[in-house]
């Protein structure tokens, strides 16, 4: 075998060792996942909204010294904290195949649309002392409705079961508004040409009969 075949032998032997040698390092580190959900997709103004968010440890080690952070306050201060979980979970370890749930309280002062930002986690996934940090999932459109919006809803959901499912949406209730309107102006319209047709037809009656009574009169 020529030295430059021996050589790229060698090099490519390195270059698989070095990976495999890599993979089961990678594969052997903590993967912690970090997912948060909402409790509703809408609210009434004033209500509390609770955030859940969960660490799923999926990696093939455990997870040491795990820090979970949550904002105090969300959407520019609109959504305020006002249970008492401690916005900084700390954990020693979070075993392989773990799960660790904290749940937020915030209440919504004003309506709107939000978007949830996300929780930060960071960790040792390994046994070095280099620290993997991460985030949650965003939770968006998260309606936060006045009161009288919410009226508005019940009054929805309550004709959207009266009428089987036809008028679940304000949309729905515009487009059969626009119905209603149709079929009361072809109605109407309807009315004012019989009521122009008989109108005609008594005129024409009464030319008749005066003309039979001035012949009447001749004779």
């Amino acid at each position: 075998m020529s030295s430059s075949k021996l050589t790229k032998t060698l090099l490519f032997g390195v270059c698989v060792a070095s990976f495999s040698v890599l993979a089961a390092f990678a594969s052997e580190n903590a993967h912690v996942l970090l997912h948060q959900t909402v409790s509703s997709s809408a609210f009434v103004q004033g209500e509390n909204v609770t955030v859940s968010v969960t660490a799923t440890n999926a990696g093939l080690a455990n997870a040491r010294n795990v820090v979970v952070k949550a904002p105090q306050t969300r959407n520019e201060g609109k959504w305020t904290q006002v249970n008492e979980e401690s916005l900084e979970q700390k954990m020693t370890n979070l075993d392989v195949g773990e799960t660790k749930e904290m749940t937020y309280v915030y209440n919504v002062k004003d309506a709107g649309t939000y978007t949830v930002e996300p929780a930060t986690i960071q960790y040792f996934a390994s046994d070095t002392r280099e620290v993997t940090k991460g985030e949650s999932n965003v939770v968006k459109n998260v309606k936060v409705l006045t009161p009288m919006q919410n009226n508005a809803r019940k009054a929805l959901r309550v004709t959207g079961f009266l009428s089987l499912g036809a008028l679940n949406t304000v949309e729905d209730w515009l487009k059969f508004s626009k119905w209603i309107a149709g079929t009361i102006a072809l109605f109407l319209l309807n009315w004012f040409a019989l009521k122009i047709k008989y109108g005609l037809q008594s005129l024409r009656r009464m030319a008749a009969v005066r003309g039979l009574e001035g012949d009447a009169k001749l004779e």
